[in-house]
């Protein structure tokens, strides 16, 4: 008999590839399959722009509003998303971190034991705290650190 959480995982699945289905069905044949957490390219949805998600996301956003992702592949995606950081990017988000806190933003979450970044309480879809007062000094002030060759932002001269 399949677990509980199983059943959760393999329902968030199924509604996230109909909701795809829908979205080919409906004006957009090259949206993506989900991937093997349930998420979807960002990309798709940006390409989707305009008249064509005001179309689409009447019809297809039904399937999947108020589907909760289930822990299991929450844990899931974190781990293999920690797995592929290098130790150059875990660094990173120390550095960032402890820059945000000695430049104003105290509470700054410091990352995870894995390397991922924690979410800070004012962020998110129900924040559990108010925006700090330093929050875009601090980020202006950091986020150098953030960047790296490759992103049109990085100077030239640090190519």
């Amino acid at each position: 008999m399949p677990k509980k959480g199983a059943d959760a995982v393999e329902a968030y699945l199924a509604k996230q590839k109909s909701f795809v289905a829908c979205v080919r069905k409906n004006g957009f044949p090259a949206m993506q399959d989900p991937d093997e957490f349930g998420g979807f390219v960002m990309k798709d949805f940006m390409a989707m722009e305009g008249d064509l998600m005001a179309k689409i996301m009447p019809i297809c956003e039904p399937i999947i509003d108020g589907v909760k992702v289930p822990q299991e592949l929450v844990d899931l995606a974190r781990e293999a998303s920690a797995a592929k950081m290098t130790p150059a990017e875990k660094k990173r988000e120390v550095d960032f971190a402890h820059c945000m806190q000695e430049n104003g933003v105290p509470e700054y979450p410091d990352p995870h034991a894995n390397g991922l970044p924690a979410e800070p309480p004012w962020q998110g879809f129900r924040p559990t705290a108010p925006t700090p007062p330093g929050l875009e000094r601090a980020h202006d002030a950091c986020l150098h650190l953030m960047r790296g060759p490759g992103d049109p932002a990085w100077p030239d001269d640090a190519r």
